[in-house]
């Protein structure tokens, strides 16, 4: 159900003409190349590739039909040195908001349709629906906010929380807070439902040119480097257009969402005589 709600959400922004952003991270492993054997004089065959696995490193970019979007990439990774390119050490709830807030919204369509899945660092709970567990004060802070009319006389947190439950709040991202501020929406992916992201299918190629790149294993800050290199040079307006395309067509091997009319079912008099007949004659069996 979820999965085909997102589709119809997704043709509904399609058929309004608005444009659509795909974001998300990858990850790539300092020690990942082309895997390849040789061969010397001695009866021995091996892979020129070490043993053990290198440095991770997270690549958060964004993108669509018109490829990447510009001086939006942001790289993470931990204790890897001598490189020119920036990076952090840390992928956080606070690092990603900051960049979605000042390195990708002014640089985007106006009312824009943002695409990204549910990673716990997209998904910040602004003012949280409040549970039993949650403190008197903190429940009576969040009612404040909501601007919802507080008893003089405060009741027992039990039935603080059957007021707030009558009003049918929704958890608020943080993100889509920010995105709706400045006018765009965020559409999240159904779960397990990445290949409906033509990025995945971009991050496929950028890891296929940064192995050939990555000649040497061992320089980790080489790799951080070929990542700002690639994103730029990559032909990318094609290569994203041919993957959002493919994907717009794997969406369409879905079905929609089915309209149900509703059903009426009319008695005429003779009818509800004879059923009331009926039942007056089981009566006195």
């Amino acid at each position: 159900m979820i999965r085909v709600e997102y589709l119809e959400k997704i043709r509904h922004h399609r058929e309004s003409n608005r444009h659509t952003i795909y974001l998300d991270e990858t990850w790539f492993d300092t020690h990942d190349v082309v895997k390849y054997g040789w061969v010397d004089s001695s009866p021995k065959c091996a892979l020129n590739t070490p043993c053990s696995r290198g440095k991770q490193i997270i690549i958060l970019h964004a993108g669509s039909e018109n490829g990447f979007v510009p001086n939006s990439l942001l790289l993470s990774a931990k204790n890897i040195s001598q490189s020119s390119a920036d990076y952090h050490e840390d992928m956080t709830a606070n690092l990603f908001e900051e960049w979605f807030s000042e390195q990708l919204l002014p640089k985007i369509p106006p009312k824009s349709v943002i695409v990204m899945d549910n990673a716990p660092y997209h998904s910040r709970i602004l003012n949280k629906i409040q549970n039993i567990t949650t403190k008197k004060e903190d429940i009576l802070k969040f009612m404040g906010n909501k601007n919802m009319n507080i008893p003089e006389k405060i009741p027992v947190k039990r039935k603080l929380l059957e007021l707030i439950k009558e009003q049918n709040f929704k958890n608020e991202y943080a993100i889509d807070h920010l995105a709706s501020i400045h006018g765009h929406t965020v559409t999240r992916l159904p779960p397990y439902y990445c290949v409906f992201n033509p990025i995945e299918m971009v991050w496929a190629a950028v890891k296929d040119r940064l192995r050939k790149y990555n000649q040497s294993s061992t320089l980790s800050a080489s790799v951080v480097d070929n990542v700002r290199k690639i994103t730029d040079e990559l032909d990318n307006t094609e290569l994203w257009r041919n993957c959002v395309r493919s994907v717009i067509n794997k969406k369409a091997e879905y079905p929609r969402l089915p309209s149900v009319n509703p059903v009426i079912i009319q008695l005429n008099n003779s009818e509800s005589e004879s059923e009331s007949e009926s039942e007056s004659a089981s009566e006195f069996e």
